[in-house]
């Protein structure tokens, strides 16, 4: 428990089937820990990249996030991508 000052997910989201996974993140990080993600935008949908079925919008993961316990500090769109900070 509380182990991780930071953690980075980046183009993975997606690619999580058990959502309690974020259950398991938020329970290895420290308190006051922070936490960025970094995956592709179902809104945005281009060749490369997994299949619009698999990718989330920012809206979902933002109450992905927030549904498991943490606290938006910043989010936004760059290209294909959106991004989230977060902490505990």
């Amino acid at each position: 428990d509380e182990k991780i000052d930071k953690s980075f997910l980046l183009n993975v989201l997606h690619e999580i089937e058990d959502m309690r996974t974020l259950d398991e993140l938020y329970r290895v990080m420290k308190t006051d820990g922070k936490i960025c993600i970094v995956d592709w935008d179902r809104e945005k949908i281009t060749e490369r990249g997994p299949p619009a079925h698999e990718r989330l919008t920012l809206d979902e993961a933002l109450k992905l996030f927030e549904g498991h316990g943490f606290v938006i500090t910043d989010k936004g769109k760059w290209k294909d991508h959106y991004w989230i900070k977060a902490i505990l």
